[in-house]
């Protein structure tokens, strides 16, 4: 259960959609298998004295699209990765920010975590200390008394993986496979009284996750370009105003109180959804590749949808054959797909509601997860690119024109949409196959244009 601090809170706008994303093990279920019934308990109030917003930042996922990425080395007990920032370079016109909870976020190498504030006199606050990480124990902690971020103030963190079990350099990303140093947090501007902070913290970079704040005095400051300026890398990180172990962090989390003044339950039915075949996620991937490699820029000259330059013999494909000699083609081409499915995303929020729309890499959560969980059991096994997923063959290599790109696209059949202020919306409900619902995606892509067209349906639910 996670009860904010009391007096803070998270603004809900009348119209949004609120999406409870619960994670089951699929690997023994059957046609036949029980229903299961979900109970989720939100807690509402008409106001808070203070509105919060959260963060998701990681730096070391972010190497990932600024050039090299960074890496762990195989084959070692302890593999440390450690950034920080100077809160001035976010703080804008703020005082500064009161840090509220944290949500520490590793993957299945790391081993530990540490967060510490470094304050202008440089003394230094131990925010947060996991000693030993545990995947399936997640929780965002809440500390007793917030942890002020302010002028010269500088945040640190260190995560630490063991790398033994791997043969390859470890990289960021979002499989169980890759890894991620995360601190998520709840924060509160440090004023006496708060606005709409309904915008803030949205991604607003299509290749990046950098972070940056809409203005707000002058806290529309681009993060992006604070980094670059000072060669640092982005982190937040750790609460309260003292070191505390998981245990203690546990026992006062669950001691918050929430001051609502109205209660509210979402019964939620989940039933067994239906499991797409290994044959049907392959045809989504096979499509979603296909795409985002047309869609690169680069001295290859595709058709430049989206400002990366990944697989081609120039751009990112020389550093991966040489970080990953054994998996370089399924390193370019996951990078080409998540360089395309930001692009997507960046598109699709310009929507009021983003998460109405359905899109080529924007499938649901369900299959979304599943689709990232088959690329990477495709990518341990062994396989080349081509034999893992055949229809590459024919679509993506060094004989790519334009011309070929349309004739696969326009396989798929013609498919009539409407042009909406976002892009191409399909007439018509989405099918129920996800073979289906990719080829109309795939179709209504004709006839190419200048710039990605963001084939979509919209959400009737």
């Amino acid at each position: 259960m996670t009860r904010y601090p009391a007096d803070t809170g998270y603004r809900v706008a009348p119209d949004s959609l609120l999406i409870a994303q619960i994670h089951y093990n699929l690997a023994a279920s059957s046609d036949d298998a029980p229903g299961v019934t979900t109970t989720v308990h939100a807690r509402l109030a008409e106001s808070v004295e203070r509105e919060g917003f959260f963060q998701l930042p990681d730096p070391f996922l972010d190497t990932l699209f600024e050039g090299t990425p960074a890496s762990l080395e195989p084959g070692r007990e302890a593999v440390e990765y450690t950034w920080e920032l100077s809160i001035d370079d976010i703080r804008g016109e703020l005082p500064g920010f009161d840090l509220f909870g944290v949500l520490p976020h590793m993957h299945g190498y790391g081993r530990s975590l540490r967060f510490d504030v470094v304050h202008a006199d440089d003394s230094e606050t131990c925010g947060i200390d996991v000693p030993n990480w545990d995947f399936d124990w997640q929780l965002y902690y809440f500390y007793e008394t917030p942890l002020r971020l302010g002028a010269g103030d500088r945040v640190r963190v260190t995560c630490t993986y063991d790398t033994r079990a791997a043969s390859e350099p470890v990289l960021p990303g979002w499989g169980s496979g890759d890894e991620m140093c995360l601190p998520g947090a709840f924060m509160v501007p440090a004023l006496e009284k708060t606005d709409d902070f309904s915008g803030i913290g949205r991604p607003v970079h299509a290749n990046s996750s950098v972070r940056s704040w809409r203005d707000f005095g002058g806290l529309g400051r681009s993060l992006d370009r604070s980094v670059r300026a000072t060669g640092q890398k982005w982190v937040w990180r750790g609460p309260g105003h003292a070191c505390a172990p998981r245990r203690v962090c546990a026992q006062q989390s669950r001691a918050r109180q929430w001051r609502g003044t109205a209660r509210h339950r979402l019964r939620i039915d989940s039933r067994p959804m239906t499991v797409p075949s290994d044959a049907s996620l392959d045809h989504a991937l096979t499509a979603q590749i296909v795409v985002a490699w047309a869609g690169e820029s680069g001295e290859d000259g595709r058709l430049r949808w989206w400002n990366s330059d990944l697989v081609s013999e120039y751009g990112g494909k020389d550093l991966f054959m040489r970080l990953l000699p054994n998996t370089w083609d399924w390193a370019v081409l996951q990078a080409a797909r998540e360089a395309a499915r930001r692009h997507d995303e960046t598109l699709r929020k310009s929507d009021h509601n983003a998460d109405r729309l359905l899109s080529l890499f924007a499938l649901g959560f369900a299959i979304d997860e599943r689709l990232d969980e088959r690329l990477q059991d495709l990518k341990r096994s062994g396989q080349t690119t081509p034999e893992a997923l055949p229809g590459l063959v024919e679509t993506v290599g060094e004989d790519w024109t334009p011309q070929r790109f349309a004739t696969w696209v326009g396989s798929r059949g013609k498919v009539g949409y409407e042009t909406a202020p976002t892009g191409r919306r399909l007439r018509g409900a989405q099918p129920e196959s996800l073979e289906e619902t990719i080829d109309r995606l795939v179709g209504a892509l004709a006839p190419l244009a200048d710039a990605y067209p963001l084939p979509h349906f919209l959400r009737t639910v």
